[in-house]
């Protein structure tokens, strides 16, 4: 999906968002080296800035929020974003991300007894590894983006805080702060 926007010195720039943190841009013909995110960061660069070098325009950042916002409100519309439609009418609150309590964690073994995917139960138990064995669940994704969500500093890309739906570990689930923003109003979201 792609939309087009008019910037203020009245070129126009093609956006499309390609999947969760995925932006791509293009400006009479040339197109962002790179998709990405932020998109602001896409947007420079398209328009002949370095994002890493240059000091960017005061009116970059606010196009960029604004641009965002559509794009994710079309995706919407369009039913692309299931797992946001699934949390319809969902309550929230805000909190730094933490990792589950280990009787909450399952971990599935292959046959040779080594480590395969972690899970979360839907009721607590007994941990399913040996002592010194305990798994390291270290961060959530947002539920509509992918974005990271985690306490630990070897993830660039974390955040250490978003919205999480219940108490209940078994069934928790988490969006980031701008998806929440994003779609607070239009998924009838509450905050707990």
């Amino acid at each position: 999906m792609t939309l087009a926007f008019a910037l203020p010195d009245g070129r126009t720039i093609h956006l499309s968002m390609d999947g969760p943190r995925l932006f791509v841009g293009w400006i009479d013909g040339k197109v962002s080296p790179v998709g990405g995110w932020p998109l602001s960061g896409v947007i420079a660069e398209v328009v002949g800035l370095n994002p890493a070098h240059d000091e960017l325009p005061g009116w970059l950042e606010f196009f960029a929020e604004r641009a965002e916002a559509r794009l994710r409100a079309h995706l919407l519309e369009d039913g692309a974003i299931v797992d946001a439609e699934s949390l319809r009418g969902a309550s929230f609150f805000h909190a730094c991300w933490e990792p589950p309590p280990a009787e909450w964690v399952a971990v599935d073994r292959d046959e040779t007894g080594r480590y395969g995917a972690m899970s979360m139960r839907a009721a607590p138990g007994p941990p399913s590894w040996g002592r010194d064995e305990s798994p390291a669940w270290d961060h959530d994704h947002c539920e509509v983006c992918w974005q990271r969500l985690t306490n630990d500093p070897s993830y660039e890309d974390g955040e250490a805080a978003g919205w999480r739906t219940g108490c209940d570990w078994g069934s928790y689930r988490w969006v980031c702060d701008g998806c929440f923003r994003a779609f607070e109003d239009g998924l009838g979201w509450t905050r707990a």
